[in-house]
């Protein structure tokens, strides 16, 4: 009897309901989870040695699973997380704490509203998705999601989630999305600072993040690094009815032909500004590409190379690119075709054929603008002008802009870096644009416009850059 009443009590004991766990499986010992250090004997004060010893539920709602630094955990009883705890780190190691998962299709299913994982590191051999949220209001922060053995996602936002919150994440060595996102999920995606590489490792299907067709949540892209490395899809694509808006100093790399750097399809909204994409030497496609029906708007943005800085091919709607330099395209700086109106002003432009207006159902109004030293020419309605006044004289257009401007880039006729977009005190580009009273908009720095502002996608304003996390 005294031997069954001291079982019942450890057992309580190790079963405490609602209080924070701990699990470190170089421990000797299974303890009761309820201190980091290893515990002494089995069911004694100490960390579980072994993740099928977490139940969720005693683990209770609010409270943390902690997993010790170094260590990595790949047992788990119950992969679905469906109680609303939190998942942290602990310990002082150097190497993260890692969730992995062998031998099923996701490694962690998040499936509780308002569940949060800080600082883990997930990885596995899932044929889906590596980590899976079909919850409310789940935030990840500080997550690297990594090596995916198998044919999946990253990180999966699904049919039911409704809004989520991605912190200073990073995903690479994934065969499909960085980050997916359903049609049907609903609310606010924000994801801030992410850091996506080595996406689409099977060349065929993955963008770093992809809202689906037939999306309707919206989804703030602030921050972050995007590197594409294959020459399929895109770094963001949006296909759908809300908004996407990307702000706050983003920056995308093109490091393969035909590789996209923004998508936007669908009947929603663009918001973008802010923004740095280098597809130099990169051909196939274009650094933006806008398709959608909604309202584009575009300002503070840098593209360096590319097919197109800009591809507008919307059936109706409108557009607007306003402060933006689009240099060293392939083939145009910015092209517009099938319908829809675009508003082109205070851009520095240097391509071969700087406006390129396909078609007659497309209208394209421009004026204060700068074309640089490459001399290129333009197209209206699909016909060739050769010269700036040959294009206004056709088009009524660009009565205020200039050809053959030098824009005295600190970083040389090239820049390589965003950075070296900055204007040299004796630029022409500076404080001669358009006053476009259009309120508060940012330039490729994130710092405001002066009236008047400058012409092209950096403004001739003191203050240093302001450096997005890059570090591989």
């Amino acid at each position: 009897m005294m031997r069954a009443l001291i079982l019942l009590l450890c057992l309580a004991w190790r079963q405490a309901w609602g209080a924070d766990t701990y699990v470190d499986n170089t421990c000797q010992f299974d303890g009761n989870g309820t201190a980091g250090d290893c515990a002494a004997s089995a069911n004694a004060v100490g960390a579980y040695n072994s993740g099928d010893s977490v139940i969720y539920a005693t683990v209770g709602a609010g409270n943390t699973i902690y997993i010790k630094r170094g260590t990595t955990v790949s047992d788990w009883a119950g992969i679905n997380v469906n109680t609303a705890v939190n998942i942290d780190d602990y310990g002082t190691a150097e190497r993260c704490a890692t969730w992995s998962r062998t031998g099923g299709t996701t490694a962690i299913q998040l499936s509780s509203n308002g569940s949060i994982v800080r600082d883990i590191c997930v990885t596995g051999d899932g044929s889906s998705n590596l980590v899976n949220i079909t919850a409310t209001g789940v935030t990840l922060s500080g997550v690297e999601v990594h090596n995916n053995a198998g044919a999946g996602a990253g990180i999966s936002f699904t049919a039911t989630s409704v809004g989520g919150t991605l912190t200073d994440v990073t995903v690479h060595d994934i065969a499909d999305d960085g980050v997916n996102i359903a049609a049907a999920a609903s609310g606010t995606f924000a994801i801030t600072n992410l850091d996506c590489y080595m996406i689409d490792t099977a060349n065929s299907l993955g963008d770093c993040i992809q809202a689906n067709t037939g999306s309707v949540s919206n989804v703030v892209v602030s921050g972050g690094r995007f590197v594409k490395e294959t020459n399929t899809k895109s770094a963001i694509i949006y296909d759908g009815s809300g908004t996407l808006t990307i702000k706050d100093r983003p920056e995308i790399y093109l490091e393969a032909n035909s590789a996209q750097g923004i998508a936007m399809w669908g009947s929603g909204s663009l918001v973008l500004t802010s923004t740095y994409i280098d597809g130099e030497n990169r051909t196939g496609a274009g650094c933006v590409f806008v398709t959608n029906t909604g309202t584009a708007t575009i300002s503070g943005l840098i593209t360096l190379g590319c097919d197109y800085g800009a591809y507008v091919s919307h059936a109706s709607g409108t557009a607007f690119i306003r402060n933006s330099t689009l240099k060293d395209a392939a083939l145009s700086a910015v092209y517009h075709t099938t319908g829809g109106t675009l508003t082109l002003n205070n851009n520095y432009m240097d391509a071969p054929i700087n406006i390129d207006d396909a078609s007659a159902g497309a209208t394209t109004v421009a004026d204060v603008n700068r074309y640089g030293l490459r001399l290129g020419g333009f197209r209206l309605d699909g016909a060739s002008h050769a010269t700036l006044a040959a294009w206004q004289a056709a088009s009524s257009q660009d009565a205020n802009s200039t050809t053959g401007v030098d824009p005295e880039f600190v970083g040389g006729a090239t820049p390589t870096t965003r950075d070296g977009f900055r204007l040299k005190s004796t630029s022409p580009l500076r404080r001669v644009g358009k006053d476009l009273n259009i309120g508060t908009y940012q330039d490729a720095l994130g710092r405001g416009y002066l009236h008047p502002p400058s012409i092209g996608g950096l403004e001739a304003t003191s203050g240093d850059a302001r450096i997005n996390k890059t570090a591989r």
